[in-house]
């Protein structure tokens, strides 16, 4: 399921939300820098944050919502 460019949703009990992602696409091995799901090298969060593989081209990170 894609994500909307700020969405926000809920992810075992942390509102995150959908950013764009400010780099270049040629930014390659930087696409999750800042991202919640950043566990290393390509984490891909069900592969719904990198440009080729979402509708608007654009890629994304999740960030943690501060209450």
């Amino acid at each position: 399921m894609e994500r909307r460019i700020g969405e926000q949703f809920d992810y075992n009990g942390v509102t995150l939300e959908v950013v764009k992602q400010p780099l270049e696409n040629n930014d390659v091995g930087k696409y999750c820098n800042g991202c919640y799901f950043n566990k290393g090298y390509y984490c891909c969060y069900k592969g719904e944050c990198c440009y080729v593989s979402r509708s608007d081209s654009t890629s994304v990170i999740f960030k943690k919502v501060e209450k």
